[in-house]
C-alpha cells in the first residue's frame, strides 16, 4: 500500500545487478513509493540523460545499489553526484544499499558512503524495503520539523484544534470549573511572591470577600500625594456554564481618595487582558493581546513584573505616565 503522500524514489544502481537483486527490489518498492526504475520509467525517443536528470530533480530519496558493478561504471557515478549536489545540511536524500560488498570496499570507493548507514542485500528484498521505509520515515519527520511551511501548517491546525476545544469545553459547567480552579491556582502564586516583607518593602494583599473570590489587590508604596499603587487582578464575565466572553483583567494604578477616604476613581499606569484558553491536556492557559498562549505561572509573573517595575519608579521617585478614571 503506497503512502498517502507520493514519495518519489529514485532507483541508482548498475544494469548487470537487475537479474539477482535491483529488479525485484523495484518492484517491492513501487508497492509503497513512486519509483524511478529504468525499465519502466525511461520514454523512448526522449534524452536519457535529459530524463535522469529531471527524475534527479523530482526525487525525495535516492536508493544506491553499491557494487562492483556499480563502482566500475561511470553512469552510476553521475546518478550519485547528482544526488549528492541535492543534499544539504538538512536534507539527506541518499540511502546506500550493499551488494555483494564488503565495508572496506565501499570504504575505498567513498568515505563518505561508508560512513552512512546502510542496508544490506543480504537482508533479502522484504528486510532491505523495510529499511528503506524506516529511513524515508525518518527523513520525512524531519523534512516536517524543518520545512518552514510545515511548520506553519502544523501550527494552524494546533490552533484550529485548539479553538475547536474551547469552543465545546468553553460552554460547560466543567469548562468553568476548570479556570475557577486556575484562577485560584494564580492568586496564590501571587500571595506567596508579595505576601512575605522584602528588605523595607511591605505589600498589602486584599481579596474579593467571597468564595471563590473573583478578584485580588496588592497594595504598593504612594506617590508624593499619597495616592498608592495597586496591582488588581480580576476575572471578568464569567457565567456558571460560559466562558465565551471571559476574560482576566490586571491593571496596575494609583487609587485616587479624598478625605475621608471617599474613592473617586484612579489613574491608570497599565492594564491588560488574558482570555482562558485549553491545551492538548485540557490544562488551563492564557492568551494575551499577542495571541501567545502562556500558562498561569507566567501569567501572573507578568503582572507582577510589570507592578514591580512601576514600584521601583515610584520608590526612586521617577515620573509616571497615567491615564485618569473617574468613579
Amino acid at each position: 500500500m503506497k503512502q498517502q503522500r507520493s514519495i518519489r524514489i529514485f532507483l541508482s544502481h548498475a544494469s548487470e545487478d537487475k537479474d539477482d537483486f535491483v529488479r525485484a527490489l523495484a518492484e517491492a518498492l513501487n508497492e509503497k513509493f513512486d519509483v524511478w526504475y529504468d525499465d519502466y520509467s525511461v520514454v523512448v525517443g526522449r534524452s536519457l540523460l535529459r530524463q535522469i536528470s529531471e527524475a534527479l530533480q523530482l526525487t525525495d530519496y535516492g536508493v544506491v545499489v553499491l557494487s562492483q558493478n556499480f563502482f566500475a561504471k561511470k553512469w552510476p557515478q553521475d546518478e550519485l553526484d547528482g544526488l549528492y549536489t541535492l543534499e544539504d545540511a538538512e536534507r539527506k536524500l541518499i540511502i546506500p544499499i550493499w551488494h555483494k560488498v564488503t565495508a572496506a570496499e565501499v570504504k575505498a570507493y567513498s568515505a563518505i558512503l561508508a560512513s552512512r548507514a546502510a542496508s544490506n542485500s543480504q537482508k533479502g528484498i522484504e528486510g532491505v524495503v523495510e529499511d528503506i521505509v524506516r529511513s524515508v520515515t525518518y527523513g520525512e519527520r524531519v523534512r516536517e520539523v524543518s520545512n518552514p511551511l510545515l511548520q506553519k501548517l502544523a501550527r494552524a491546525g494546533t490552533t484550529a484544534t485548539l479553538n475547536k476545544k474551547f469552543d465545546e469545553l468553553g460552554r460547560t459547567a466543567e469548562g468553568v470549573k476548570l479556570v475557577w480552579n486556575e484562577l485560584s491556582t494564580l492568586f496564590q502564586i501571587i500571595r506567596d511572591r508579595l505576601s512575605q516583607p522584602v528588605g523595607g518593602l511591605h505589600f498589602r494583599i486584599v481579596e474579593q470577600d467571597v468564595q471563590p473570590p473573583y478578584w485580588i489587590m496588592v497594595y504598593g508604596p504612594s506617590r508624593s500625594d499619597g495616592c498608592p499603587l495597586v496591582l488588581r487582578l480580576g476575572i471578568r464575565k464569567i457565567t456558571s456554564n460560559s466562558l465565551t466572553e471571559t476574560f482576566l483583567e490586571y491593571m496596575v494604578y494609583f487609587e485616587r481618595e479624598e478625605w475621608p477616604n471617599q474613592y473617586k476613581g484612579y489613574d491608570l499606569v497599565h492594564r491588560g487582558e488574558l482570555k482562558p484558553y485549553f491545551d492538548q491536556d485540557n490544562q488551563v492557559a492564557w492568551r494575551n493581546a499577542a495571541l501567545d498562549i502562556i500558562d498561569t505561572k507566567r501569567a501572573a509573573e507578568s503582572a507582577m513584573s510589570e507592578f514591580i517595575d512601576r514600584v521601583q519608579d515610584v520608590l526612586d521617585k521617577r515620573p509616571i505616565t497615567w491615564q485618569r478614571v473617574d468613579a
